[in-house]
């Protein structure tokens, strides 16, 4: 009997812990003053695609996701998604094996192959600064797309690429 009851609750558990397994959640830890959702922050969270994170004047956040790493610089707004990130204004820092991507306006920024990338991306009234730190980037707008070399930079505008 208890052999067919732990069968039963196997069989159960089994599938719904399969599916909880194929989540893009992702870990966050806040330095200082940050809101997740418009709530505030205890030192670290679980976050999940579509979340909003804020941070205050000198606090910053970083989400730890599988095989990437965003630090969400302070006075910055941006939203998560599955793999990548949207930033409404201020500034991240990507580091990424898995092709994380940056969305500011109409300008995606991605890194330009598999390996390892880091690259940094500001956004202020709506100019929009990238930076190829480790690796190359590429960034598509207005179906354009340019491959910015480590250790370039350039400047382009949200809205029109």
């Amino acid at each position: 009997m208890f052999r067919k009851l732990v069968c039963w609750m196997m069989i159960g558990i089994f599938p719904a812990s399969a599916v909880a397994a194929d989540t893009s959640a992702a870990m966050l830890h806040a330095r200082g003053t940050a809101w997740l959702n418009g709530n505030a922050v205890p030192q670290s969270s679980a976050i999940f695609p579509g979340d909003l994170v804020q941070t205050q004047t000198n606090s910053v956040v970083n989400i730890d996701a599988s095989g990437s790493n965003v630090i969400v610089l302070s006075d910055s707004l941006i939203k998560f998604e599955d793999n990548s990130v949207s930033v409404e204004h201020g500034s991240v820092s990507v580091a990424t094996s898995r092709g994380m991507s940056t969305r500011v306006g109409d300008v995606l920024i991605m890194p330009a192959s598999s390996s390892w990338t880091e690259f940094d991306v500001t956004d202020v009234d709506g100019r929009v600064q990238i930076m190829a730190r480790k690796g190359n980037v590429s960034i598509s707008s207005n179906g354009e797309t340019i491959t910015l070399l480590q250790g370039q930079q350039t400047i382009r505008d949200e809205s029109d690429g």
